[in-house]
């Protein structure tokens, strides 16, 4: 495997000096360092140690935000500022339904003139009389025997087939043609692009 020297750098730690694609470049000290030493306090960096303040700083304290809903005592490393209040929030508490922001405004009823519409069509139709229903399964049964022998009456193909071998399809044809379907049969034995030839 071919190595590339000039591209990437290497690490600042003298003990491992690896060469990393991708380095990581300290806020604090401003060296390189690879993916196992990129934190300051993993690499022990002095320019975060000898940083003038007012009090003793460390990352895990004072880079750290915390967030404004009370109960919460999750602090993130980099603050999440909502854009309507204006407070510090954690990613849990990041949607304004969540830390109650105090510029939350209430949805509305989503598609309330759509709702109402159908609320009218579903009551008009419980209010008609229900036109003559089927009777029973047999009944829906016995009408599609019905529009099956029709079917079977005026299909063409292939008169060499047996009855039993037939499969029946009504098909409707494109507008260019004078009939709007017409009803055919093939053989279950032959393959698709057999029946559309």
């Amino acid at each position: 495997m071919a190595e590339f020297p000039d591209l990437g750098k290497h690490c600042y730690i003298s003990k491992c000096n690896k060469l990393d694609f991708l380095p990581f470049c300290c806020d604090y000290c401003h060296h390189d360092f690879c993916l196992e030493h990129c934190s300051p306090v993993i690499h022990h960096c002095d320019a975060l140690q000898n940083k003038p303040t007012g009090r003793k700083t460390s990352l895990t304290e004072s880079s750290k935000n915390k967030c404004c809903v009370k109960t919460c005592n999750q602090k993130e490393l980099i603050s999440f500022i909502c854009e309507f209040c204006g407070e510090n929030v954690c990613l849990h508490h990041r949607h304004q339904v969540d830390h109650s922001c105090e510029k939350l405004v209430p949805p509305e009823e989503p598609m309330k003139k759509t709702a109402e519409v159908v609320r009218n069509i579903l009551e008009s139709k419980h209010a008609q009389p229900q036109k003559r229903a089927l009777h029973g399964r047999k009944s829906a049964s016995t009408a599609a025997k019905v529009q099956l022998m029709k079917l079977k009456m005026k299909a063409v193909g292939d008169s060499s087939l047996s009855q039993t071998e037939r499969i029946y399809f009504q098909v409707f044809l494109p507008k260019r043609h004078t009939d709007k379907e017409k009803a055919f049969y093939f053989s279950k034995l032959w393959t698709v692009s057999k029946n559309l030839k």
